[in-house]
């Protein structure tokens, strides 16, 4: 009976890893907890955002404005406005689970700001 119960428990707490191109597939799991891995620019590409604006959201690139207004943070827009795709990514995540880990380019030593990975549905933000 305790071995029975042992392989249920390991059943439900181990997650396994899958790659991000199959969390886009309805196919079932074997797994009842997946988790997929993403770099931070693949995850807002995926939210359908241009590269203009992920250079933004990255802080590779500083938008040139005067005003202090939210349509200039780019964080704010994207709450307020989301693309289609980021609903998509949402309901996905409400089965699977996502992370997301910082963009190589990195090298500043700054950290992503999690806020666009958190709008996206990601669960754990690296």
């Amino acid at each position: 009976m305790r071995q029975r119960t042992d392989e249920l428990y390991a059943g439900i707490l181990t997650m396994r890893s899958r790659p991000f191109k199959e969390f886009w597939s309805d196919m079932p799991r074997a797994w009842p907890l997946t988790i997929s891995s993403v770099q931070e620019d693949t995850l807002l590409r995926a939210m359908g955002l241009s590269k203009h604006e992920r250079n933004e959201l990255e802080g590779l690139t500083h938008k040139q404005s005067t005003t202090a207004d939210a349509a200039a943070d780019p964080i704010l827009s994207l709450a307020y406005c989301p693309p289609k795709e980021t609903g998509k990514l949402q309901f996905l995540t409400t089965t699977k689970l996502l992370r997301s880990y910082p963009l190589g380019l990195r090298f500043s030593g700054a950290n992503m700001d999690p806020r666009p990975c958190w709008l996206a549905g990601a669960h754990l933000v690296a």
